[in-house]
């Protein structure tokens, strides 16, 4: 009987051994998070917000077929997966001088603060652990726009 205990303990020993030397990389390695907002409105677009987060600009502008990349380097599994903070204060998008509209208002399947809403894939040309993540604008997102404009005076 002690023989096959002892024989199931090494083999449990292994089995275990084995386990904590497999290194899950998401957890283990520092991974780079690159934030993505790409400009194919039609038009050129500025974003007004306060992010609270430090990680974008008070106002920035996205030329039409540009742009614009940041990166968050906080692990995704220490802090929520969303880039930045604007602390419920209000994040203007203008379409040219065209329309204005409130981020919180756009349609649901829009939503800048939802991640389902931004495109995410590892990349692959890289041999470190980044992760791209991309919202882009629209020529619906225009339309949309200029349909529901609530920042400027009719």
């Amino acid at each position: 009987m002690k023989p096959t205990i002892l024989k199931l303990l090494c083999v449990v020993g292994i089995l275990f051994l084995t386990g904590c030397n497999s290194a899950d990389e998401d957890f283990y390695e520092n991974p780079k998070y690159i934030y993505e907002f790409a400009n194919a409105s039609g038009c050129d677009i500025t974003i007004c917000m306060t992010d609270k987060c430090g990680n974008l600009p008070n106002v920035f502008t996205i030329k039409n077929g540009k742009s614009y990349k940041w990166v968050n380097n906080t692990p995704k599994y220490y802090y929520s997966w969303f880039p930045f903070d604007a602390g419920g204060n209000p994040i203007l998008i203008e379409y040219g001088k065209e329309a204005t509209v409130d981020a919180t208002l756009l349609p649901i399947n829009r939503q800048l603060m939802k991640e389902s809403n931004w495109t995410q894939k590892k990349d692959a040309d890289s041999g470190e652990n980044i992760y791209i993540s991309t919202y882009t604008f629209t020529t619906e997102d225009y339309s949309w726009a200029i349909d529901n404009n609530v920042g400027q005076e009719e």
